[in-house]
């Protein structure tokens, strides 16, 4: 069983399902460093570009906040509009459907 962070990391890599990973830690023949080398800067990069687009999602976020809650509490409910709900149903109509009618 592993010891170090470094095994228990490359145990991980070696059984991982995400493409790539394994090519960094395998000791097969087959794998030049070379091969290793450009799995890792291949991974590298893409764990750039997520961080980058997540920051980038997370500022427009932040500089354009959709608004999800009512300001005013004053205000009767039934004087709020709300959005029309379509409700498709696909397949029978049957119970269910006379269900939700009735109980709208």
């Amino acid at each position: 069983s592993p010891t170090t962070a470094f095994e228990i990391i490359k145990q991980y890599y070696a059984s991982s399902t995400v493409h790539g990973l394994a090519y960094m830690v395998t000791e097969d023949d087959g794998v030049t460093r070379w091969t290793k080398l450009g799995w890792i800067l291949v991974v590298c990069f893409f764990v750039l570009v997520g961080i980058q687009s997540n920051t980038l999602a997370y500022q427009e976020w932040r500089d354009n906040a959709v608004v999800t809650t009512v300001n005013s509490v004053s205000v009767p409910l039934e004087n709020i509009d709300f959005p029309t709900i379509t409700i498709c149903f696909h397949g029978s109509t049957g119970r269910s459907m006379d269900y939700l009618l009735e109980t709208v």
